[in-house]
């Protein structure tokens, strides 16, 4: 036993963690929890036979018809550019004497 002083007093012990907040990987735990939740309530439905099948065709339908920009405009330029190639045909056949 050591002669003093002065009294030292023992080292503080503190039970601290650190916390830290990752904004991702919150919301990425998050959705992991939604689709566990949504696999669960999937396995718990009951089949009905075709009931994927139903309404499928009319949706692709849509999605392929919402998908093409500009119909309207693309079909006039093609009937506009075949006229003037046919016409264009015919000023040439015209000028070499094959139509009269």
């Amino acid at each position: 036993m050591g002669f003093s002083f002065f009294h030292v007093p023992q080292h503080r012990k503190f039970n601290y963690k650190p916390v830290y907040y990752d904004p991702v990987k919150e919301e990425f735990e998050e959705r992991i929890k939604a689709a566990q939740e949504r696999v669960e309530a999937e396995r718990n439905k009951e089949y009905v036979p075709g009931s994927t099948i139903r309404g499928s065709f009319k949706k692709s339908r849509d999605v392929a018809r919402s998908d093409v920009k500009y119909g309207k405009l693309l079909r006039f330029l093609s009937v506009l550019s075949l006229a003037i190639f046919i016409f264009g045909l015919m000023y040439i056949a015209q000028m070499f004497g094959l139509i009269l």
